[in-house]
C-alpha cells in the first residue's frame, strides 16, 4: 500500500514518515513538506518519495501523478497559533490547507482505487481543541477555536 504523509519535516510528520516507511505492509511513501526532507533515515530509503510544495491549497499536476496509486494520506500540518505570525496563517494551516488536500485528493485519487475501496485521510491535529466556540479560554485561545466556518 502507498501512503502520503503530509508535514514531513515537523516533529510528528517526521516520525509517522520514518514509521511508515518501517512497516512491511507500506510499499511506498510521498512526503509532503514545505522544505527538503533531511532525515538521515529516510533520504535514501528505497520505499520514500518526497514533494516538496510552496502552497498546499494548489496541487500542480506532476505531484498528483507522483501520488497516484496512494490509498490514504497521514496530514501533519499545523500547529498552535505561537508557531504563525497571524490568526490568517493559522487558519491556513490547520483548516485551508488540509480541506483544500482532502478534497483534491478525493476527485483524483479516490476514484482510481474501484468501487469496493476508500481513501483514507487522517488528521492529525486537535490539541486542546474546544468544541464550544463560545467558552472562555484561559490559554492559546485563537489555536484552539479554530473551526471551519459553514456556508
Amino acid at each position: 500500500m502507498k501512503l502520503i504523509v503530509a508535514g514531513a519535516t515537523g516533529f510528528v510528520g517526521g516520525e509517522v514518515l520514518y514509521a511508515a516507511l518501517q512497516h512491511p505492509s507500506v510499499t511506498g511513501v510521498v512526503s509532503l513538506s514545505r522544505r527538503a526532507v533531511l532525515d538521515p533515515r529516510v533520504i535514501n530509503h528505497a520505499k520514500w518519495e518526497g514533494i516538496v510544495l510552496d502552497n498546499f491549497e494548489t496541487y500542480p499536476p506532476d505531484a498528483m501523478a507522483r501520488m497516484k496509486d496512494a490509498v490514504g494520506c497521514i496530514w501533519a500540518i499545523g500547529g498552535l497559533a505561537p508557531k504563525f505570525s497571524d490568526y490568517a496563517s493559522v487558519h491556513r494551516a490547520n483548516v485551508v490547507y488540509p480541506v483544500a488536500a482532502a478534497r483534491k485528493f478525493a476527485e483524483e485519487l479516490a476514484p482510481d482505487l474501484g468501487p469496493n475501496r476508500r481513501f483514507r485521510f487522517v488528521y492529525t491535529s486537535g490539541a486542546l481543541a474546544e468544541r464550544d466556540q463560545q467558552k472562555q479560554l484561559w490559554t492559546m485561545r485563537d489555536s484552539r477555536l479554530i473551526k471551519p466556518k459553514t456556508a
